[in-house]
C-alpha cells in the first residue's frame, strides 16, 4: 500500500476500464498545476513532474500523453493536446485541438483521447486528423470540416455537426475514403469508447435523472445498435448497461454485451 500528498491535492488522470489490470504507470494531476508519473506497483516516482495543468492523461509505454480543458465555450471549444517523454519537461509535441460546446452550451465538451494502436484523434483548426503518438506526425487528414472522434481497426469515426442528423462517419486510413456515412443521433459532449471494431456511444438525454442513450457503432460499417440501458459500464471486452426503469421488452435489471459485437 502506498499513498500520495502534494499541496493542494491530487487527482488520478489515467484510467483503465473496471476489471482490466491496471497500467504499471500511473499519471497523478497536483493542485499545483503538475503532471507526475508514478509506479503502481512501488509507489516510486518516475521522473520528474510536469508543469501542464491537465484534464486527462495516458500513458503509453514510456510516454505521457495529456491534455488540458476549454472551460469558455463563448470563443470557441479548444483544449491543449501534448506528449511528453517521461522524465523530460519538454513536450515531444503539442497540438491544438478543437472541441464543442455541451449540450446545454455552458462548457466545452472534453476532447476524444482513447489511443488504439499507437493512434488517436485530433481535430487541429477543426479538421478531423488521426496523428502517431510518439511523433505528433499525422497520418489522416480528412478533407472536409469535422471533429475526429475515435480511431480502431484501420477507420478514423468523425463528425460533420454542421451536416445535421446525417453527421456521423467513418473513413479509411489507407486509403483516405468515405466507408460510410450515418445517422446514430450523436451529440457533442456523448461518451465515446471504441472496443475493437465497435464503437459505443454513450449520450445523455436527462440531465436531472442522469439517464443515457447507449449505442453502438460498427466501425467497417456504420451500422449503428441501439441496447437497453440508461447507463454503461466498460469492463474490458465487456460492456454492462443498467436498466432502471422497466419497459414491456426490457425488465429492469443489469444487462452484459461482448464488447466487440462485429468481431
Amino acid at each position: 500500500m502506498w499513498a500520495i500528498e502534494a499541496p493542494g491535492g491530487v487527482r488520478l488522470l489515467s484510467t483503465a476500464d473496471a476489471g482490466v489490470p491496471a497500467p504499471d504507470r500511473i499519471a497523478v494531476g497536483t493542485g499545483a498545476g503538475e503532471v507526475v508519473v508514478y509506479d503502481r506497483t512501488t509507489g516510486e516516482q518516475v521522473g520528474d513532474p510536469i508543469a501542464f495543468a491537465a484534464s486527462w492523461a495516458e500513458v503509453e509505454g514510456d510516454l505521457l500523453i495529456t491534455g488540458a480543458a476549454d472551460a469558455d465555450p463563448s470563443d470557441g471549444c479548444a483544449a491543449t493536446v501534448a506528449a511528453y517523454r517521461i522524465g523530460e519537461a519538454e513536450p515531444l509535441w503539442e497540438a491544438e485541438t478543437a472541441t464543442r460546446a455541451s449540450f446545454d452550451g455552458e462548457q466545452c465538451a472534453p476532447a476524444p483521447h482513447d489511443i488504439a494502436e499507437g493512434l488517436m484523434p485530433l481535430s487541429p483548426g477543426g479538421t478531423p486528423t488521426v496523428v502517431d503518438v510518439a511523433t505528433g506526425e499525422s497520418v489522416w487528414t480528412g478533407d472536409e470540416p469535422a471533429q475526429a472522434l475515435a480511431v480502431a481497426e484501420g477507420t478514423a469515426a468523425t463528425a460533420s455537426w454542421e451536416l445535421g442528423p446525417d453527421n456521423f462517419s467513418g473513413y479509411d486510413l489507407a486509403t483516405g475514403q468515405l466507408q460510410w456515412r450515418t445517422t446514430a443521433a450523436i451529440e457533442s459532449s456523448a461518451v465515446i469508447h471504441p472496443i475493437g471494431s465497435t464503437l459505443w456511444m454513450t449520450t445523455l438525454i436527462d440531465d436531472v435523472r442522469d439517464l443515457h442513450t447507449v449505442r453502438a457503432v460498427g466501425l467497417r460499417t456504420g451500422e449503428v445498435v441501439t441496447v437497453p440501458g440508461e447507463k454503461a459500464e466498460f469492463r474490458g471486452d465487456r460492456v454492462l448497461t443498467f436498466v432502471g426503469e422497466p419497459t414491456r421488452d426490457h425488465p429492469a435489471g443489469r444487462y452484459a454485451w461482448a464488447g466487440d459485437l462485429w468481431k
